[in-house]
Protein backbone atom coordinates (compact mmCIF):
# COMPACT_ATOMS: atom_id res chain seq x y z
CA UNK A 1 0.00 0.00 0.00
CA UNK A 2 2.97 2.42 0.82
CA UNK A 3 4.24 1.75 -2.60
CA UNK A 4 1.16 2.63 -4.13
CA UNK A 5 1.41 5.99 -2.56
CA UNK A 6 5.04 6.29 -3.53
CA UNK A 7 4.27 5.89 -7.06
CA UNK A 8 0.77 8.17 -6.92
CA UNK A 9 3.58 11.21 -5.31
CA UNK A 10 6.00 10.72 -8.16
CA UNK A 11 3.82 11.22 -10.95
CA UNK A 12 1.69 13.94 -9.06
CA UNK A 13 5.68 15.55 -9.09
CA UNK A 14 6.27 15.11 -12.73
CA UNK A 15 2.80 16.74 -13.83
CA UNK A 16 3.76 20.13 -11.85
CA UNK A 17 7.03 20.28 -13.09
CA UNK A 18 5.96 20.98 -16.35
CA UNK A 19 3.79 23.44 -15.14
CA UNK A 20 6.28 25.42 -13.92
CA UNK A 21 8.64 24.95 -16.76
CA UNK A 22 5.06 26.19 -18.92
CA UNK A 23 4.82 29.22 -16.25
CA UNK A 24 8.67 29.81 -16.99
CA UNK A 25 8.61 30.03 -20.46
CA UNK A 26 5.20 32.10 -20.58
CA UNK A 27 7.17 34.52 -18.51
CA UNK A 28 10.25 34.37 -19.83
CA UNK A 29 8.50 34.80 -23.45
CA UNK A 30 7.64 38.86 -22.35
CA UNK A 31 10.28 39.54 -20.40
CA UNK A 32 13.17 38.39 -23.14
CA UNK A 33 12.09 41.57 -25.25
CA UNK A 34 12.57 43.94 -22.73
CA UNK A 35 16.07 42.53 -21.61
CA UNK A 36 16.99 42.65 -25.72
CA UNK A 37 16.09 46.36 -25.99
CA UNK A 38 17.97 47.14 -22.71
CA UNK A 39 21.04 45.45 -23.99
CA UNK A 40 21.13 46.91 -27.47
CA UNK A 41 20.12 50.51 -25.91
CA UNK A 42 23.34 50.13 -23.95
CA UNK A 43 25.21 49.04 -26.13
CA UNK A 44 24.19 51.78 -28.29
CA UNK A 45 25.10 54.18 -25.47
CA UNK A 46 28.38 52.43 -25.24
CA UNK A 47 29.51 53.09 -28.45
CA UNK A 48 28.77 57.10 -28.67
CA UNK A 49 30.40 57.45 -25.83
CA UNK A 50 33.29 55.78 -26.88
CA UNK A 51 33.22 57.54 -29.95
CA UNK A 52 32.80 61.11 -28.36
CA UNK A 53 36.26 59.92 -26.12
CA UNK A 54 38.10 59.23 -28.72
CA UNK A 55 37.15 62.26 -30.48
CA UNK A 56 37.68 64.58 -27.62
CA UNK A 57 41.30 63.29 -27.36
CA UNK A 58 42.25 63.63 -31.03
CA UNK A 59 41.04 67.26 -30.52
CA UNK A 60 43.30 67.71 -27.41
CA UNK A 61 46.71 66.39 -29.61
CA UNK A 62 45.94 68.46 -32.67
CA UNK A 63 49.36 70.50 -32.88
CA UNK A 64 48.74 73.75 -31.71
CA UNK A 65 49.82 75.20 -35.26
CA UNK A 66 46.75 73.76 -36.47
CA UNK A 67 44.72 75.08 -33.92
CA UNK A 68 45.81 78.84 -34.59
CA UNK A 69 44.42 79.27 -37.97
CA UNK A 70 40.96 79.31 -39.03
CA UNK A 71 41.01 76.15 -41.89
CA UNK A 72 42.99 73.91 -39.23
CA UNK A 73 40.64 74.57 -36.77
CA UNK A 74 37.90 73.90 -39.11
CA UNK A 75 39.65 70.80 -40.50
CA UNK A 76 40.10 69.34 -36.84
CA UNK A 77 36.53 69.74 -35.84
CA UNK A 78 35.63 67.60 -39.05
CA UNK A 79 37.94 65.01 -38.17
CA UNK A 80 36.45 64.84 -34.90
CA UNK A 81 33.03 64.68 -36.10
CA UNK A 82 34.31 62.12 -38.68
CA UNK A 83 35.72 59.86 -35.69
CA UNK A 84 32.02 59.75 -34.52
CA UNK A 85 30.14 58.79 -37.51
CA UNK A 86 32.89 55.94 -38.06
CA UNK A 87 32.78 54.78 -34.99
CA UNK A 88 29.92 54.48 -35.00
CA UNK A 89 29.23 52.93 -38.48
CA UNK A 90 32.25 50.25 -37.89
CA UNK A 91 29.97 49.06 -34.75
CA UNK A 92 27.24 47.85 -36.76
CA UNK A 93 24.46 50.71 -35.76
CA UNK A 94 22.71 51.95 -38.57
CA UNK A 95 23.42 55.59 -39.03
CA UNK A 96 20.79 57.69 -37.05
CA UNK A 97 18.99 60.65 -39.35
CA UNK A 98 19.05 63.10 -36.41
CA UNK A 99 22.95 62.75 -35.28
CA UNK A 100 24.42 66.00 -33.88
CA UNK A 101 27.66 66.30 -33.23
CA UNK A 102 29.22 69.24 -31.52
CA UNK A 103 32.89 69.48 -30.56
CA UNK A 104 33.06 72.90 -27.85
CA UNK A 105 36.45 74.68 -26.74
CA UNK A 106 37.52 76.44 -23.32
CA UNK A 107 34.52 75.27 -20.72
CA UNK A 108 31.88 75.03 -23.62
CA UNK A 109 32.43 77.75 -26.16
CA UNK A 110 32.57 77.68 -29.90
CA UNK A 111 36.84 76.53 -30.81
CA UNK A 112 37.77 79.66 -32.25
CA UNK A 113 41.27 79.60 -33.62
CA UNK A 114 42.16 83.49 -32.10
CA UNK A 115 41.44 81.77 -28.51
CA UNK A 116 43.97 79.41 -27.05
CA UNK A 117 42.09 76.28 -26.24
CA UNK A 118 42.52 75.03 -22.77
CA UNK A 119 40.32 72.00 -22.93
CA UNK A 120 37.94 70.40 -25.53
CA UNK A 121 34.80 68.85 -25.36
CA UNK A 122 33.18 66.85 -27.94
CA UNK A 123 28.99 65.95 -27.32
CA UNK A 124 26.82 63.79 -29.04
CA UNK A 125 22.97 63.10 -29.56
CA UNK A 126 21.00 60.90 -31.47
CA UNK A 127 17.30 58.90 -31.06
CA UNK A 128 17.06 55.35 -31.55
CA UNK A 129 14.07 54.42 -32.56
CA UNK A 130 12.81 50.37 -32.22
CA UNK A 131 10.51 48.98 -34.41
CA UNK A 132 9.57 46.78 -32.12
CA UNK A 133 8.32 49.20 -29.58
CA UNK A 134 6.99 51.15 -32.27
CA UNK A 135 4.34 48.25 -32.72
CA UNK A 136 2.92 48.72 -29.36
CA UNK A 137 2.92 52.35 -29.75
CA UNK A 138 -1.28 52.17 -29.98
CA UNK A 139 -1.22 50.48 -26.68
CA UNK A 140 1.08 53.48 -25.10
CA UNK A 141 0.24 56.88 -24.00
CA UNK A 142 3.66 58.34 -25.51
CA UNK A 143 3.69 59.21 -29.27
CA UNK A 144 7.85 59.23 -28.36
CA UNK A 145 7.52 55.95 -26.38
CA UNK A 146 9.28 54.01 -29.08
CA UNK A 147 12.65 56.13 -29.24
CA UNK A 148 15.16 56.81 -27.06
CA UNK A 149 17.39 59.50 -27.13
CA UNK A 150 21.58 59.25 -26.43
CA UNK A 151 23.48 61.98 -25.18
CA UNK A 152 26.70 61.50 -24.56
CA UNK A 153 29.98 63.74 -24.01
CA UNK A 154 33.62 63.83 -23.38
CA UNK A 155 36.19 66.12 -22.18
CA UNK A 156 39.57 66.44 -22.63
CA UNK A 157 42.35 68.81 -21.86
CA UNK A 158 44.26 70.30 -24.40
CA UNK A 159 47.97 69.01 -24.37
CA UNK A 160 50.10 70.83 -26.95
Amino acid sequence: MNAYFQGFQRRRQRGAAAVELALILVFSGFLLPVVFLFSRVFYHYSVIKQATQDAANYMATVPRVEMITPAGMALAQVRARDIVENAIAEAGIKPPEDLVIGVRCNNGGNCNAAIAVEDVRVDADFTLIDAFWQDTGPWLPDTYASSWTFSASSDAIYQN
